[in-house]
């Protein structure tokens, strides 16, 4: 029995450790037998450790010798050569023979193997799903964009999630079999225990669904889920500007809210319960308006992109001067890029409403830098990819407003991926597991 106070994990360290005792002749040796055990084990795990670290080394340094993978992973020369002789055998990656040196032996260099696997990638919007299938170094072969309403039910999105599958492997002749997963990415909140979406906003009727187990029914190919703004932070991770940082922090704006992802030597920080960086539920303005969440003056509530449009609609209707009023005959039909390409031309009214929106956010990319210190911050979403503007003021708040400490090696990016960043995020996750799980 573990004493009151000790949490499962310690508990588990607890048993861990033998409790002394006198020992006698026949305990000397049946401990020895155990100690011979647990050698034996921690060794098998240390090899499967190193193993996965050179595979993961590879997929993120494509062309590599063994030297460099030695120095990157402070394991020897000879560990090395065995383990890269043991992916190589297994078909995950293989050896190229570089451009003569010098005078002494052609470099032979190492590579995920692009054929050994396959990979969808997916995302599903409350109107959309987009997807990728790419190949084992996660080269896109296939790629489209698929309309769809969520509030059809998921029975109804299964079946565009099935028929997507099926194209996708039509177009590219790749067998089923050859698929190493499904990676989707889609709104939380998720329970990661249960693999259940828990009633995501925008998503009517989607309570405690299984996706995962649903998706891998219809398709028959393993798949797993992740959240929309992880999805994306592990893209730049593994694929994009982060891929060298040993820590991202994405900063996701979609059309109803605003989602934090925080990805460390390429995991995912989920926290205890799996909700954590739930940034756009961070409060900004204690007096600000009811968010959908119950709460007030959260980040998503003051600046999202819906928030963006209302606010300029409003100033429209209040009879403020702008181009966009000649362009409309109805105010309400004022998309976001129409408000964005304004901004870009220097409109004097959609400057102030996107001012607004870069002050809010601008409050939340400090906060967020203070607080985890990454290496690397991406800006993924529709609005900060479409506005420079908006993408230079909110570095500019950044550098004028955060703790100086916190920023002073961190850089802020642009998403790498565009509309595909998402879906990237999805291949990303199936790389994630292979690695986490690979044996040879």
């Amino acid at each position: 029995m573990r004493p009151a106070h000790c949490s499962p994990a310690d508990a588990r360290f607890l048993t861990r450790v033998r409790p002394a005792r006198v020992q006698c002749r026949a305990d000397m040796q049946g401990g020895c037998a155990m100690d011979t055990a647990l050698y034996q084990l921690n060794s098998e795990k240390m090899k499967n450790l190193n193993i996965r670290s050179v595979f993961e080394c590879v997929l993120k340094n494509s062309l590599i010798t063994r030297r460099e993978l030695s120095q990157l992973t402070g394991l020897t020369l000879a560990s090395i050569t065995n383990i890269t002789s043991a992916l190589i055998a297994a078909g995950y990656i293989v050896e190229t023979a570089g451009a003569p040196s010098g005078g002494g032996r052609r470099p032979l260099y190492l590579s995920v193997a692009p054929a050994c696997h396959y990979i969808i990638g997916l995302e599903l919007r409350t109107d959309r799903l987009i997807g990728v299938l790419t190949d084992f170094t996660a080269r896109c072969l296939w790629s489209e964009e698929t309309e769809l309403d969520c509030a059809e039910g998921p029975a109804m999105t299964l079946g565009h999630i099935g028929r997507f599958v099926d194209r996708a492997l039509d177009a590219t002749g790749i067998a089923r079999e050859r698929v190493l997963g499904i990676g989707l990415v889609s709104a939380g909140p998720y329970d990661y225990e249960k693999e259940r979406m828990l009633s995501p906003p925008n998503f009517p009727g989607w309570e405690d669904v299984e996706i995962t187990r649903m998706v891998r029914e219809k398709t028959g190919i393993p798949t797993y889920f992740e959240k929309d703004a992880v999805g994306a932070g592990l893209a730049e991770a593994f694929f994009g500007k982060a891929a060298k940082a040993g820590s991202v922090f994405c900063l996701l704006a979609n059309f109803v809210g605003i989602g934090g992802g925080f990805i460390v030597n390429s995991h995912a920080y989920r926290g205890c319960t799996g909700v954590s960086c739930e940034v756009g539920h961070m409060i900004i303005d204690l007096a600000g308006e009811r968010c959908n969440c119950g709460n007030y003056g959260c980040l998503e509530a003051m600046a999202s992109k819906k928030k963006l449009l209302r606010d300029a609609v409003y100033a429209l209707k209040c009879g403020e001067s702008s181009m966009l009023a000649a362009r409309l005959t109805d105010f309400d039909e004022l998309t976001l890029d129409m408000l964005l390409d304004a901004v870009e031309q220097g409109d004097a009214l959609a400057r102030r409403v996107a001012d607004r929106y870069c002050g809010y956010v601008g409050v939340g990319l400090v906060n967020i830098i203070t607080l985890y210190n990454p290496e690397t911050v991406v800006l993924a979403g529709e609005v900060f990819r479409r506005s420079p503007y908006i993408r230079e003021k909110l570095l500019a708040l950044a550098n004028e407003r955060a703790y100086p400490k916190s920023t002073a090696d961190t850089v802020i990016e642009a998403a790498s991926f565009a509309e595909l960043q998402g879906a990237f995020g999805g291949a990303a996750l199936i790389l994630r597991h292979f690695a986490d799980t690979l044996e040879v």
